[in-house]
């Protein structure tokens, strides 16, 4: 069994929770072939949680520093976010300065993290041992993930992996930093890193999407439209009760089929082709569904109308209704699998 872990978010955005739950792997790997999703693009959280130990030095073994950071800049030309990771790292010899553009969906936490997986990576190809490694951050956040924060993603068991193996022959310890205030080596790490993030504009995700992604596109998708206002004045209990089981949607698995996304968010915001939304656009359209004369939304054609009937046994999913609107909780397997394969939402 693997633990993943899911994010709960009010309609508003405004509370965020997180929460786990345990899944078969053979399962998802299943679910995410069908759905045409690669299993690379899953980011599981180990069951057993990998936590570092800080280290006390050895007086008598020479002092390696190591400063890192990441950086997340917006650009004007063309309009994009972009990430990068950076570190610098003195030996009692020389200096070696490490860079790594990441994707623009690459959060700064993935940053942090990666600026840091590359230092260990570095002094793990130099075999350095009988050292005392000083890695020095000003992310408190990362800080607290390294040693024992719940939150497990692919990024942060990668980097405590390197780093216990890194203090199987040397002295590990990792310490705060304030952020600008003139620390040469952090000034330094903030500049590579913010140099990194000006390559990336198309470095491919390999890290994966974070977050509330479902729920942020659906956001996104009605700016875009500039049709706020319009929209909250056709929310019906349906949209309204998908938003506030956003919990349900597995947190840790990266979905990079942007059609996938697409046939989501229309299901999801009722902006789409069937009837009833395009009836809001011309009044001469019938807004019925054509097969029961019940007004042709989203809420009528995943759950009530025959046309997926059949659709709907086959997945064994005839208790849709109850979970949306009763207390149980979302299959958000199932629920995806029904809007990819009702074909409606294009």
């Amino acid at each position: 069994m693997l633990t993943l872990v899911a994010v709960s978010a009010t309609p508003n955005g405004k509370n965020v929770q997180l929460k786990s739950f345990e899944t078969d792997f053979k399962d998802m790997e299943n679910l995410l072939r069908t759905l045409g999703i690669s299993t690379n693009n899953i980011d599981i959280t180990p069951s057993t949680p990998i936590n570092l130990i800080q280290d006390s030095p050895e007086a008598e073994w020479p002092i390696i520093t190591a400063y890192t950071d990441g950086s997340k800049t917006k650009t004007t030309k063309p309009t994009a976010e972009r990430t990068g990771a950076g570190a610098v790292i003195y030996f009692q010899n020389d200096t070696q300065e490490l860079t790594q553009p990441l994707a623009p969906t690459n959060t700064i936490n993935q940053a942090e993290l990666k600026a840091i997986e590359m230092v260990a990576d570095h002094l793990l190809q130099r075999s350095i041992t009988n050292h005392n490694i000083v890695i020095k951050s000003d992310s408190k956040t990362t800080i607290q993930k390294l040693f024992g924060y719940t939150s497990r993603s692919k990024q942060l068991t990668n980097t405590i992996e390197k780093l216990q193996r890194l203090k199987e022959s040397n002295m590990l310890i990792i310490e705060k930093v304030k952020a600008h205030t003139n620390i040469e080596g952090n000034e330094k790490a903030d500049q590579l890193a913010k140099k990194a993030a000006l390559q990336s504009t198309n470095t491919p995700n390999k890290i994966g999407l974070v977050n509330s992604q479902i729920y942020n596109l659906v956001q996104e998708y009605l700016q875009k439209k500039n049709k706020t206002d319009m929209i909250k004045k056709q929310y019906n209990d349906f949209t309204t009760a998908i938003l506030t089981k956003i919990h349900d949607i597995p947190y840790n698995i990266r979905i990079t089929n942007k059609q996938l996304l697409k046939e989501l968010t229309q299901a999801i915001s009722g902006q789409n082709m069937l009837a009833a939304s395009r009836h809001h656009q011309d009044n001469k359209i019938n807004p019925n569904c054509d097969l029961c004369d019940s007004k042709e939304n989203s809420e009528h054609v995943l759950l009530y109308c025959p046309k997926l009937d059949e659709l709907r046994f086959r997945l064994d999913y005839n208790n849709i209704t109850n979970e949306i609107y009763g207390d149980e909780q979302l299959d958000w397997h199932k629920f995806a699998k029904l809007v990819k394969k009702c074909n409606l939402f294009t």
